[in-house]
């Protein structure tokens, strides 16, 4: 069965034939995704390709079903043809991104592709042999149109109905409503989310470095080529602008639809410094397409009036409604609050106990040690409560226990497990500021925790602090020393993981100066074992 067979824009077809032929075509898409976005040649941007296009097919169902259910339903409903073509041009609307007549050089020329795509979108569409999706001439040119049109750089009413299979094809409102629908992708998963963007924009990064250098070099020439120069320049002020429209993005957790607004939330994940970010996608919606379409949508009855940020007055339970029922982010989607008990998590079905059950008994499996794997686990079990507000009586019981066992695992050893997996995906953050605001924020519950570690927890605490350059002596001290005193096995274990090359020369000072005087200690009560086990730190520690 295909994912789509069920999509109310499908569904709404009802011609029978002419519905199963555009589920056909969107699976004979998406059966050739790598052929029409596996060459999408700006990769340095927010995804243009299969991830965003299905995100903007969701949202498109979506304001269409929760806003618009007029336009599926009533006397003024999009017809069978307006439809299809609605739904393959949403499929095809940033084909163009693949070049269609460009040359590289122009591809490569601070964005030029992004301005054009819309229009070599149209040109591939309209030369069908390109895609050999079949379509018919009239059917090629409503979509085109479409495609064309999606662009705030074109004017709507530059457009004329057409007609397709013997019936009127209104291309404005088509390319209206895909125009909207394609703006409100300015959500996180776009992007990937924090640890997919640092690395594109440490790419991004080095590339601008590459692109300074030749300036640079091009600037002590005694006859400096002034054009090439401007070109470099731009290429330059276009890579930067990446980095803010990456984060716009990250700024956005989910888009949500009524028939009055379209509803932004802000990630609760990102910096505060990170707020202009969130106004400026608010803005990009309601500047660069809801005001293009104004007229549109009241010519057609279309009831939207503002687009807003999330806030406490929205029934957030219902808004979740949208995302589970059309899975544009798989899984459950939740927010978090401070402390486990006032932890928002929205399900559609309230409560999943037989899933909940599922994680417990993984992680009192014993053979699951693995840190990552068992943090993962108790993620996801957090992620099954729901508000309790939420709860029918029947409910709160096992709510309870669900929440009394994660209680119980924070405050033992899985607090730890939570922490030390945390911090080993802090390595991989480049954003400073993001990074030092988490490490702080665990390394805290790290040394809270520290007196109740296992040898084990305690030898991978200091590794995971070594490998993120956070070279805490207190931590190493308090591991080498309490070493000296244990068995011959866990003192083999915790020696066998400490780098002490990676060490700074400070800290070794420090260390070195406490073992001298356990030294001289041992030496003094005949402690035998105890002197070479120190007089072992020592020598690596010169």
């Amino acid at each position: 069965m295909s994912k789509y067979e069920n999509n109310a824009l499908i569904k709404a077809i009802e011609d029978k034939d002419l519905r199963k032929r555009a589920l056909s075509l969107v699976e004979k898409i998406l059966d050739k995704s790598r052929m029409i976005w596996g060459y999408i040649r700006y990769p340095e941007m927010a995804d243009h390709g299969e991830r965003h296009t299905r995100n903007v097919f969701d949202l498109l169902t979506r304001f269409l079903v929760h806003s618009q259910r007029h336009l599926l339903e009533g006397e003024n409903r999009l017809n069978d043809s307006e439809l299809f073509c609605l739904i393959i041009a949403t499929w095809l609307h940033d084909i163009g991104g693949m070049g269609g007549g460009i040359s590289d050089k122009e591809f490569l020329s601070h964005g030029k592709a992004r301005k054009e795509h819309p229009f070599n979108g149209g040109r591939i569409v309209l030369d069908d042999g390109t895609l050999f999706l079949d379509l018919k001439d009239d059917e090629q040119s409503a979509i085109a149109d479409t495609v064309v049109t999606h662009s705030c750089r074109v004017e709507l009413k530059q457009l004329q109905p057409k007609m397709v299979g013997g019936k009127s094809i209104r291309t404005e409102l088509l390319a209206a409503l895909l125009s909207l629908a394609d703006a409100c992708d300015t959500q996180e998963s776009r992007v990937g989310g924090f640890e997919e963007v640092e690395l594109k924009l440490h790419k991004l990064g080095l590339l601008k470095g590459e692109f300074e250098a030749k300036i640079q070099r091009i600037e002590r020439l005694p006859s400096p080529d002034k054009e090439r120069l401007e070109e470099l320049r731009k290429d330059v002020e276009y890579i930067s602008a990446q980095k803010d429209h990456h984060y716009k993005h990250l700024s956005v957790k989910n888009v949500f639809f009524t028939p009055t607004s379209i509803i932004l939330e802000k990630n609760v994940l990102t910096l505060p410094e990170y707020d202009k970010y969130f106004d400026d996608a608010l803005s990009d919606v309601q500047e660069k397409e809801f005001e293009r379409a104004k007229w549109i949508f009241s010519k057609y009855g279309i009831t939207l009036k503002e687009v807003r940020a999330f806030d406490n007055k929205d029934n957030i339970k219902e808004l979740y409604k949208q995302i589970e029922k059309f899975e544009v982010f798989p899984g459950i989607t939740y927010r978090l609050k401070e402390g486990i008990d006032s932890r928002v998590i929205v399900i559609g079905n309230h409560f999943n106990a037989e899933k909940a059950n599922e994680f417990i008994n993984l992680l009192n499996n014993q053979r699951i040690k693995d840190i990552e794997t068992r943090s993962k686990i108790l993620k996801n079990l957090r992620d099954l409560l729901p508000r309790k507000s939420d709860l029918k009586e029947s409910e709160k019981s096992k709510t309870n226990q669900i929440i009394g066992f994660i209680k119980k695992e924070i405050e033992n050893e899985n607090s730890l497990t939570i922490c030390l997996a945390m911090l080993k995906r802090l390595s991989s953050i480049r954003d400073e500021k993001i990074k030092n605001r988490l490490k702080d924020y665990f390394l805290v519950d790290i040394e809270r925790m520290y007196n109740g570690l296992t040898v084990e927890q305690k030898s991978d605490a200091l590794r995971i602090s070594q490998k993120l350059n956070e070279h805490n002596p207190e931590y190493m001290k308090k591991l080498i020393l309490e070493a000296i005193d244990w068995n011959e096995t866990d003192f083999e274990k915790l020696s066998s993981k400490i780098d002490i090359h990676e060490i700074k020369d400070d800290n070794i000072s420090t260390i070195r100066r406490e073992l001298y005087i356990l030294r001289s200690k041992a030496e003094e009560n005949g402690e035998k074992e105890k002197k070479e086990r120190i007089d072992k730190f020592l020598t690596e520690l010169k």
